[in-house]
């Protein structure tokens, strides 16, 4: 199984501001860390050694602390997005690199769950893509899936209007994506692996595979000084 991940880090963090105002969302920090510097420690327990990371807001501030990845124990490869790619097409810009399969990761996203089980679920069910899935309030503001009994996903609309809320399992965020996914992203502009390519995985047949969430995992999208105070008092 695959020992890269891309981890996006593109972001402005505008919901965040002033906090992001000298740096990008991926370097708040939790506990003294940055976020992105949790994401690295979270992935290296999984034996991830390689980590390719785009960049768009102020990146020196990235570089500087992530540098060749040594010190944090990994192999850094760098994107730097003139204008935001979304993040298919940020993944895009790294085929040359990326193995056959690969692990993709929000720089905003700070997690405890068991990588190597959606790994596991990846490898068991023959998927093309396997995400973390996960109960929540507010279904308006996520993307939400749609499962048969095997946990196969059958419908995934990003973020839907309230009349056109289906289900409150939403796509998490960690992903587990096979190379050949990338045929489905175009050659130049931005997409989006929720809005656009997996929706287009489920319309050419292609299997997307749920991984729920355990209770005793939990996951933390830190898109506001709400979600980055909850996430200190869970991981600080």
């Amino acid at each position: 199984m695959s020992r890269t991940a891309v981890v996006l880090c593109a972001g402005r963090g505008e919901r965040l501001r002033p906090l992001t105002a000298d740096r990008p969302k991926c370097m708040m920090e939790i506990a003294g860390v940055p976020i992105l510097g949790h994401i690295i420690g979270w992935l290296r327990k999984f034996e991830i050694e390689t980590i390719c990371v785009n960049l768009h807001y102020l990146p020196q501030v990235i570089t500087d602390y992530l540098g060749d990845g040594v010190v944090l124990g990994v192999a850094v490869n760098y994107s730097v997005e003139p204008h935001l790619l979304g993040s298919a097409g940020g993944v895009r810009e790294f085929l040359d690199v990326l193995p056959d399969t690969f692990v993709v990761a929000y720089g905003d996203v700070v997690t405890n769950a068991d990588l190597g089980r959606l790994m596991g679920v990846h490898r068991e069910t023959r998927a093309d893509a396997t995400l973390f899935t996960m109960e929540v309030d507010n279904p308006t503001e996520c993307g939400i899936v749609a499962t048969a009994e095997n946990g196969r996903i059958t419908r995934m609309v990003e973020k839907p209007a309230p009349s056109e809320v289906f289900s409150t399992t939403a796509n998490a965020g960690v992903y587990v994506v096979n190379k050949q996914v990338l045929s489905l992203v175009p050659d130049k502009g931005p997409a989006d692996f929720g809005h656009d390519i997996f929706p287009r995985m489920l319309e050419s047949g292609m299997r997307l595979q749920s991984c729920p969430l355990w209770d005793s995992e939990r996951l933390i999208d830190i898109g506001t000084p709400e979600k980055l105070a909850l996430a200190q008092e869970l991981f600080g």
